[in-house]
């Protein structure tokens, strides 16, 4: 207790001690503070560094910190504050030098780079849809995006319990993203993967392991639950009723596994077959969860966070069948436990011809 006290007395002090330095000079910073670099005084070596869109100045601070750019991340948010710009640092993709002092880079932080453009990857988009929208765009080559996201070579720990020869299905973070025209296929694929590890927290990562469950079976059912749930509160009760059949060995007799593995349309020009007919729940693929019992082989899209979310921490409850509320027509879920009471919502609140579920 002792010791936490005088670190706490430490820390008090050194804040205290760096605001009244910096208040000494009517807010500017003392020349030992301003002009000694962030980083490394004798390393001109150019680091590219990426701000997010809605990063704060806190958590900018701590990626310079964790790149190699400044060494005090303290101070870097004392100094954004006193000259007025915290809050006010741009996202955007930099490439800053190792000797650049903090008020370099404050400046700097302030002016996105003028050749760069957005793009934003749905939540449920299948890798396909990921290199037709930069296709779309003339982004970059999403051929060759998509051949590197097939190939699946990628080395980040939490892609470790992947089957070998598996795609990167799953692991591209949808959200949007800035890009340079110097950006390339590679360093795109990277950065999605490594947002993926960002969003897929220590915390999430504990959870999946105490639960006694891989990321790879976790990113499979979020990838499924991220088709199905149209509402953002029947997310994790979707769940709940996959993780009940796998319990009890049922077929999951989830429709989007099916239209994964039917693969794209040419003559609706989609991936994902609407309406699906019973001749093609028939068709002989491991992804089609109507033929083959427990989870797909993998993924099926890309999941967002909040999908990720209910498949780590699914609702505990005993259904075991939903069907769409077509009488609601909100993209509403009518849940049931048993196989009689399941038929009896499919006859009140499906269209004739809807596939059961």
């Amino acid at each position: 207790m002792r010791i936490v006290v005088l670190f706490l007395a430490l820390l008090v002090s050194t804040v205290v001690g760096v605001v009244l330095l910096l208040s000494m000079t009517g807010g500017a910073a003392p020349p030992a503070v301003e002009k000694a670099p962030a980083g490394h005084p004798d390393d001109t070596a150019v680091v590219p560094f990426l701000i997010h869109e809605g990063q704060s100045t806190e958590e900018i601070a701590q990626a310079l910190e964790r790149a190699g750019l400044v060494n005090n991340t303290l101070v870097f948010r004392v100094m954004a504050r006193l000259r007025g710009v915290d809050g006010k640092l741009q996202a955007g993709e930099y490439q800053l030098r190792r000797n650049m002092s903090i008020d370099e880079l404050l400046v700097v932080l302030q002016h996105a780079p003028v050749n760069e453009v957005t793009v934003t990857f749905i939540e449920g988009w299948r890798m396909e849809e990921f290199a037709a929208a930069l296709q779309r765009r003339q982004l970059l080559d999403g051929a060759a995006f998509l051949a590197l996201a097939q190939r699946g070579t990628a080395t980040y720990p939490w892609l470790r319990s992947r089957p070998d020869g598996a795609s990167l299905e799953g692991y591209l973070f949808p959200s949007t993203y800035r890009l340079t025209t110097e950006t390339t296929p590679q360093e795109l694929l990277d950065r999605l993967l490594q947002t993926f590890g960002e969003v897929l927290t220590p915390v999430m990562r504990e959870q999946i392991r105490n639960q006694g469950r891989t990321i790879h079976e976790v990113v499979t059912l979020a990838s499924i639950v991220e088709r199905e749930a149209m509402l953002a509160g029947e997310r994790q009760r979707i769940a709940g009723v996959y993780v009940n059949r796998l319990r009890e060995g049922i077929g999951l007799y989830a429709d989007p596994t099916v239209q994964y593995a039917l693969g794209y349309q040419p003559n609706t020009e989609t991936w994902w077959k609407r309406p699906l007919l019973f001749q093609d729940l028939e068709f002989d693929s491991p992804y089609n969860t109507y033929r083959y019992a427990g989870l797909p082989p993998g993924p099926i899209c890309n999941p967002g966070l909040a999908s990720l979310q209910a498949a780590i921490d699914p609702e505990a409850h005993e259904f075991f069948y939903f069907v769409a509320n077509d009488v609601a027509g909100d993209g509403s879920h009518v849940f049931a436990r048993t196989l009689a009471e399941h038929v009896q919502n499919q006859q009140r609140y499906q269209r004739l011809g809807t596939i059961n579920r």
